[in-house]
């Protein structure tokens, strides 16, 4: 996910969601017309479950797309895409030139390869740490803000790529507290920062 800033920001990444590992080709075959049936989301780690490499403010989650009956989707490339988004937090940044920038739909464009437990990883959803910070600042005491996606998940197909789950994203954020659900699945860090 690359973003860009308003002039002013040197806050860091702005918000994480999704991620790229490569790209993958389907065979003619019948398996590269079958889509998922749902999706389940669990966390990669549950004992762990924040990103360590810098984004301490994100979770990374592991997508498992429900396949038909005798189907495999090892090798088949998941997307996603953005039905809506709403970053209710960017509403504190008082004076465009400063603080970072909307999240928008564009910021959503992760691609993953479904390996061979027919899973896909890591989703990494949440707003950087200097941008959780810089929202937390201009919070009352009691007060929150979020950002709100609707995640379109689509898989390859032989002749593009065709939608099949929609995970609901929520990005909280509380004075002492952050909080990422990704299709009803939650991890909470509090108190953020670590006091």
């Amino acid at each position: 996910l690359n973003v860009t800033f308003n002039a002013g920001w040197t806050g860091g990444k702005i918000v994480y969601i999704g991620a790229s590992n490569g790209a993958s080709t389907v065979s003619s075959d019948w398996q590269a017309t079958k889509i998922p049936t749902g999706e389940t989301t669990r966390i990669t780690n549950p004992s762990a479950p924040w990103d360590t490499n810098g984004t301490s403010t994100a979770v990374r989650f592991t997508g498992i797309p429900t396949p038909p009956t005798g189907v495999n989707f090892l090798g088949r490339q998941v997307r996603e895409t953005a039905i809506s988004i709403t970053d209710g937090c960017h509403s504190l940044v008082l004076d465009p030139r400063d603080g970072p920038r909307l999240v928008t739909s564009a910021d959503v464009n992760g691609v993953w390869n479904i390996i061979s437990d027919g899973s896909y990883a890591d989703d990494l959803i949440g707003y950087g740490p200097a941008t959780a910070r810089f929202y937390q600042n201009l919070l009352p005491l009691n007060g929150s803000c979020s950002l709100s996606l609707q995640q379109g998940m689509q898989i390859n197909i032989t002749n593009g790529f065709q939608s099949y789950a929609t995970n609901s994203v929520t990005l909280l954020i509380k004075p002492t507290s952050v909080t990422v659900t990704r299709a009803g699945i939650t991890a909470t860090k509090d108190p953020y920062p670590v006091q």
